[in-house]
């Protein structure tokens, strides 16, 4: 936006409130994000993407049951990383669906 402009984006609100009541997790949650394919590999992290942190428990997507299975595969080792570089989020459990 305009430095001059009286509005400010939804988006850069949103951030503030973040950062105000919950700085540390917005991050490491930006951090997970951003970092997903480290996480999960190339080819999972394209059909399985992260979308929601709620009580402990990191919320996926896939977009096909099959990625499902393969995720599956994988969920012991990926939550383990998890656990150990972003321990702020408290991540406890992996709940997936997939896309309707």
């Amino acid at each position: 936006m305009n430095e001059d402009s009286p509005f400010v984006q939804a988006g850069e609100v949103l951030n503030g409130l973040f950062e105000k009541y919950i700085p540390s997790a917005t991050g490491e949650y930006t951090t997970l994000t951003s970092g997903w394919s480290q996480i999960a590999g190339n080819e999972l992290s394209f059909h399985v993407i992260p979308k929601d942190v709620v009580n402990g428990i990191l919320v996926l997507e896939a977009d096909h049951p099959g990625w499902i299975q393969k995720f599956r595969m994988e969920e012991r080792k990926i939550l383990k990383i998890i656990k150990k570089k972003y321990p702020v989020l408290n991540i406890n459990k992996i709940k997936i669906y997939t896309i309707k």
